[in-house]
């Protein structure tokens, strides 16, 4: 059974069900509650000032994703920004059909967008003996410290004298 309930009222309830029965941090906390003021922003400008979680549909989400990926706040919002974005979405949604407010979660299937790694690569042999000189000729209180701490937990074959880089 849905019942009638304004979307910014659910907004608030889902921020403090965030904070009080999931644990969430404060950081997403304000990361949900900018993501879904941006949502909400968006959607007045379809719906009107006056919606309903139930009035939102499949095609608003992606609608705002499309927007999102294309002009955002006059800012590119890449791939993990859009992510971060509809987990928000997904988890404010899912939020609002377990508590009866929705027949149906219009997030539920909307994948997330494919976020690229960026590809590792490894230093050459001369960067490593660069690195390893500089790291022995520059004085830092960091080092001390480090230097005072025992290599205990390092198998003696594995240890390495300073400018020693391994081969491959």
């Amino acid at each position: 059974m849905e019942r009638r309930t304004a979307m910014r009222q659910v907004f608030r309830r889902f921020l403090k069900h965030l904070e009080a029965e999931k644990n969430a941090s404060l950081t997403t906390i304000e990361s949900y509650r900018y993501d879904l003021h941006k949502f909400d922003d968006h959607l007045v400008k379809r719906l009107g000032n006056r919606f309903l979680p139930g009035d939102v549909t499949r095609d608003h989400i992606r609608d705002y994703m499309m927007w999102l990926s294309e002009v955002g706040h006059q800012k590119p919002n890449g791939p993990s920004a859009r992510a971060r974005a509809l987990a928000a979405i997904r988890s404010f949604f899912k939020y609002a059909h377990r508590a009866g407010l929705l027949r149906d979660n219009p997030a539920e299937d909307i994948p997330l967008p494919k976020i690229r790694m960026g590809e590792v690569r490894a230093l050459s042999h001369e960067e490593c003996d660069r690195l390893l000189r500089i790291v022995a000729t520059n004085p830092s209180s960091f080092r001390k410290v480090r230097e005072q701490g025992n290599d205990y937990d390092i198998p003696l074959n594995r240890r390495r004298a300073p400018g020693d880089c391994p081969s491959g």
